[in-house]
């Protein structure tokens, strides 16, 4: 009995292994995707008041 116990230990550490490997494996790549989601809004949002400072500048020269 005391063995059957301990193979149920070992399984059950096993599993709690491969559950926190998977986790961490998520919580990287869902790290990564927000970080690449953060970094496109942020060139966005510059790109575009780079483009309203350009024609800003563009409305002086030609009136």
């Amino acid at each position: 009995m005391a063995r059957d116990t301990e193979e149920d230990l070992h399984d059950l550490r096993s599993e709690w292994r491969y559950m926190q490997s998977l986790f961490f494996m998520m919580a990287i790549v869902y790290g990564a995707a927000l970080i690449y989601v953060l970094t496109r809004i942020i060139r966005g949002t510059i790109a575009y008041m780079n483009d309203l400072q350009e024609r800003e500048i563009g409305d002086v020269v030609v009136s």
